[in-house]
């Protein structure tokens, strides 16, 4: 469940993709819309409402439903890679964000389903600091302006600069090998990692954990909740048996 952002209305989805519209001042539903005939999807679900809170879409595990509110229909689907882990609306915008399984990043325009220019650009790849981490991004978070984005997982917190792309690779594999024989020849390699480096457009942070709430205040400040670590030592049980050290 999600609330239209600037209203009182509720948006929830159940589990046959069914999306219902709820005003909580009236308690009263506002509007009903079912998949179409033919369309079945079950699953974990992720929904996301756009600003202006016409788009509403939805993920059924590796599928995408967009819904219209104006016109109560659903009017688009998409099956992407693996299932869908985190899902956001650009503030202002019709573009959605979506993160797999597979941490592949997806955007697409809800308007025209179709890929974006930044997608577009960066289609197939995984940021370079997740190809070192297990971590699977839960939710996600956008400041205000939509450059940045924040992917929230159980070991920290990435931050993805959409008006910068990846790295391009190339297709061959053995231009692949000349292009890393180069670089171990050249006379400055620390010079081309720093390069590399600021040309990067994913930046992580692992000091703020366990974490129970963030949020963009502005685009360059966040607010981060942490959960103490003596509060979840205190939710385990005592141990059965405690090893004694010195004499």
């Amino acid at each position: 469940m999600t609330f239209v952002k600037g209203t009182h209305l509720l948006v929830s989805v159940s589990s046959h993709g069914t999306v219902c519209l709820f005003d909580c001042d009236s308690s009263k539903s506002v509007c009903s819309i079912s998949l179409p005939k033919g369309v079945s999807c079950f699953g974990r679900t992720n929904v996301a409402v756009s600003d202006d809170g016409e788009w509403v879409c939805v993920a059924m595990n590796s599928t995408l439903l967009w819904y219209n509110v104006d016109t109560a229909t659903c009017v688009g689907q998409l099956v992407l890679d693996s299932s869908v882990t985190a899902l956001t609306y650009q503030p202002q915008s019709t573009a959605i964000v979506a993160i797999t399984a597979k941490r592949m990043i997806h955007m697409y325009d809800s308007e025209t389903f179709k890929a974006t220019p930044w997608f577009k650009r960066n289609r197939g790849y995984v940021p370079s600091v997740w190809q070192s981490t297990k971590d699977k991004p839960m939710r996600f978070l956008s400041t205000p302006s939509g450059r940045r984005l924040a992917c929230f997982g159980t070991s920290g917190i990435t931050f993805i600069d959409t008006t910068k792309h990846f790295a391009q690779r190339t297709s061959n594999p053995q231009e692949e090998h000349e292009s890393s024989e180069e670089d171990t020849s050249s006379t400055l390699p620390k010079r081309s990692k720093r390069n590399k480096k600021a040309n990067d457009p994913c930046t992580r942070v692992t000091r703020y954990r366990p974490l129970l709430y963030a949020d963009f205040v502005s685009d360059n400040a966040l607010v981060v909740v942490e959960r103490a670590w003596s509060a979840v030592l205190d939710t385990l049980p005592m141990p059965l048996e405690r090893h004694r050290y010195g004499t």
